[in-house]
Order: C-alpha cells, then sequence, then structure tokens
C-alpha cells in the first residue's frame, strides 16, 4: 500500500495543484466534516466523511481538515480533541502519514485557524459552508468541483487495491450469508452472520444491506430483517469499506423448492450477467450495456413464457421488460457507492445528453480506462409494477399472468459484480476471484 499510495497522494495532488494555477488560486481547503447530531437530541448521526477529503487522505476520522497549496506537500489539520468521554485518535505512522506535514489541534476552535489564509486566494469544499463562511473562505464553484469529480474517475492503482480488498471482505460476509440462508435460518440471523464474518458493524457497512427471503427480493432497496425463516429464495446486496473505498454485491440464491421457471431464469440472469461484464472496455458507452441487458431479460421473458405471443423486436418496442427490470444496468463505484463523475463527458463538467430510453441510468458516458463500474441486471415480480402492467390495454395480453402469479411468492433476481476497465485487455472482475457465485 505504502508505494501505491505514494503514486497516488502525487497524482493527485499535482492535480489540484495544476487546476489551482490555472484559476489563479493559492490553496484549497478540504475538510472532512464533523457529526451532525439528531434533532433535539445530544447523540449524533453516525459520521460518514467528506469523500473529496477522503480522495487525498486515507483517515475517516471527523474534524481533520487539508490544505493544498500550489506547491509542497499538502498540510493535514489532525484533530486529537482533548475529550474523556470518547476514544480519541491519535496521529502515528502509517503507509500514507509521511506524505502531509501534519499539525495536531486539540480544540474544535482552534481548527479553522490552523488554516493559512492570511493572503492569498483560498478556495474550501466543505460540508460545513457556515464554517467556511466564518472564516472567509468561499466555496468552490461547480467547474473546480466538476474537475475534481473527473480525476476520480479513473482509478489508480492504490484505488484498484482498496477496491479489490473491499471485495475480498465483503465476499466473506457473502459465503457466511449463503450458508446462513440454506442452513434455514432467518433474515436477521443472516444480516448478522454476514457482519461477523465481515468483521464489520452495521456503521461500516458503505450501505444498509439488503438480506430478502422469498417475496422480499422484490423490494430492490429492502431495508429490514425478519426472523422468518426457511426462505426458498435470497437475493443478498451487501458490501464493505477499505480505506473509504466500497464494494458492491449481490447474488441471488435458491432452494430446490424453488419453482423451476424462477430457477431457469436464475440461469439466463447469470449468463446475461457475465456476458455484460466482458463489455465494460474504455471507450464503450454505458448506456450499450443497458440496452444490451434489456434484450437479454426480454429474451429470457420470452423463453420462459412469461412474455406471449410476441418477437424479440416486438417485446423490444413495447417496452414489456421494463415492468421486470426497472433500474440501471449498474453505476460507477469508489469512495462513494454511487461514485462521481456518471453523468458528465469531461473535466468541465459537461452534462452527458440525457436518455431517452433509459432517464434512470447513473452513468451516461463513455467508459474511461481504470473505470470501476458496476454490473447488475435483474429480474424481480413486484405487485406495483405488474398492477400498472395489468392495467395497460396495449401490453396486458402479452403477459402469462398465471404464471407470474406462481413466481410472486419469489421476488426477484440480481447478480452483481465490480469491474475495472482495463486499456489494451480483458476486464479485471473484482468481485469472482472471491465470490465465484
Amino acid at each position: 500500500m505504502k508505494d501505491l499510495f505514494k503514486k497516488h497522494i502525487d497524482k493527485q495532488v499535482t492535480y489540484i495543484q495544476s487546476l489551482l494555477e490555472k484559476k489563479g488560486l493559492d490553496s484549497l481547503v478540504i475538510d472532512t466534516g464533523l457529526p451532525p447530531y439528531y434533532y433535539q437530541d445530544d447523540q449524533t448521526i453516525p459520521f460518514r466523511p467528506n469523500p473529496l477529503f477522503l480522495h487525498l487522505c486515507p483517515d475517516s476520522g471527523p474534524g481533520h481538515i487539508l490544505q493544498v497549496k500550489k506547491t509542497g506537500k499538502p498540510i493535514l489539520s489532525f484533530f486529537s480533541p482533548d475529550d474523556f468521554w470518547h476514544e480519541v485518535s491519535s496521529f502515528g505512522d502509517s503507509f500514507w502519514s509521511n506524505h502531509f506535514e501534519v499539525k495536531i489541534i486539540n480544540s474544535e476552535k482552534e481548527l479553522w485557524k490552523s488554516i493559512d489564509t492570511l493572503s492569498g486566494k483560498h478556495i474550501c469544499l466543505t460540508p460545513q459552508p457556515e464554517k467556511a463562511a466564518a472564516n472567509n473562505i468561499p466555496l468552490a464553484d461547480n467547474t473546480f468541483l466538476s474537475a475534481l469529480h473527473w480525476s476520480r474517475i479513473q482509478k489508480t492503482d492504490y484505488e484498484i487495491q482498496c477496491l479489490r480488498e473491499a471485495n475480498k471482505i465483503a465476499s466473506l460476509g457473502h459465503l457466511a450469508a449463503k450458508e446462513s440462508f440454506f442452513q434455514g435460518k432467518s433474515e436477521r440471523e443472516t444480516f448478522q452472520n454476514y457482519l461477523i464474518a465481515s468483521n464489520q458493524f452495521q456503521l461500516d457497512l458503505p450501505y444498509g444491506n439488503i438480506i430478502a427471503f422469498n417475496e422480499k427480493a422484490a423490494i430492490l432497496h429492502y431495508q429490514n430483517s425478519r426472523d422468518f425463516k426457511n426462505g426458498h429464495s435470497f437475493l443478498i446486496d451487501a458490501g464493505a469499506r477499505f480505506n473509504g473505498y466500497c464494494s458492491d454485491i449481490t447474488r441471488t440464491y435458491y432452494t430446490e423448492k424453488a419453482h423451476p421457471v424462477f430457477k431457469s431464469l436464475h440461469a439466463t440472469i447469470e449468463a446475461s450477467q457475465i456476458k455484460l461484464c466482458s463489455m465494460v472496455s474504455p471507450g464503450v458507452d454505458y448506456e450499450d450495456i443497458q440496452d444490451q441487458a434489456h434484450i437479454d431479460i426480454t429474451q429470457s421473458l420470452i423463453d420462459n413464457d412469461i412474455i406471449l405471443n410476441s418477437s424479440l423486436e416486438s417485446a423490444l418496442d413495447h417496452d414489456l421488460a421494463s415492468t421486470f427490470y426497472p433500474h440501471g444496468v449498474g453505476h460507477g463505484l469508489g469512495l462513494q457507492v454511487h461514485d462521481v463523475g456518471g453523468k458528465q463527458i469531461d473535466d468541465e463538467g459537461t452534462p452527458s445528453p440525457k436518455s431517452k430510453k433509459h432517464p434512470y441510468l447513473r452513468t451516461l458516458r463513455e467508459i474511461q480506462p481504470n473505470d470501476v463500474l458496476t454490473i447488475e441486471p435483474g429480474l424481480y415480480f413486484i405487485p406495483m409494477l405488474l398492477k400498472q402492467l395489468k392495467e395497460d390495454a396495449t401490453k396486458k395480453d402479452f403477459i402469462n399472468w398465471n404464471l407470474v402469479e406462481e413466481l410472486l411468492p419469489f421476488g426477484g433476481i440480481r447478480i452483481e459484480d465490480n469491474i475495472v476497465a482495463r486499456a489494451g485487455s480483458e476486464p479485471e472482475n473484482l468481485t469472482r476471484p472471491f465470490l465465484p457465485n
């Protein structure tokens, strides 16, 4: 990590310094933020650091502030408060520590005073704009922010290694959850076994785990965990973090008691997902992958007699698959689960043209070298959407409603891997080496 991080931080600081020079600025100030409080309470909301800070410094504690000047090392004001109520982080040697000029700050009042802004022009990226205003530091404009977002699309080797490790950690949890399901344990027990095996607290997770048995798998972001046991289908969407970088992995399993058509659908989604992953290459328009996912899922619905009396072309023209596949094929991945830069086409922040076919896509641009993206086709039996389809006079007669009714109790299927687009070679799947299926 030490050598990888050196190359990473040198690249990021050089890039920021070039932006400062270009815009006639003397420094960029980035703070990681402080945990806010629940309304009318003295307990804090679980803290998530500013990802723009994490892109330069892996310490995820609250209160730290970075200042990047036009020359020299970034200055890190490391917040280590005088506090006898909580364990306080202390600054120590690590693989990244010698890349910063460090000031240890023990008082929140002194944090912003530690920033050198007595002369020159400075800007700030902060989740606390009131602090920046109180210290007369203007916020960075959208063009500066867009340039930073663009720089985060092409991941460095350090970042890819962190994402690889996050996949490894999450896969340990996935394997334990799979075993828990087949042992007949509950959603709640399965969730707990995931946390134990991946050595995470719930607050460590990059997003709320989806542990859904049977019909609950049709709720795309199912947020609960029941004591219900002995499910016949199981959708798990769960990840992990490593140095702030996120994994986002989904698998679907079923028992022998599952409907034979559900098993067949699972096989076709698995085959499609593997094919779609192979399309993640520099220069490919991400919307083309979405189009292919729709073709594959539509064909699967025809082959399994859910769509009746229709050719593939006709079913696509009528958009029959969108009821069963109502989300995008994936998104960027990095310090944020839904990473930045998906809807801009250059470092100026020029927006991508909106998609008429897929308005919900989070990525609408060409794939870049070392872009990391998720690929997650799915097929679901969602009562709300099925009701709308059944009321659509132009579409309802194409659907085998008796079969749909039989499949409703199994919820749905989603399979998701994390993929690196490699220039001149095949995409790298960060997930399958640790979780083959």
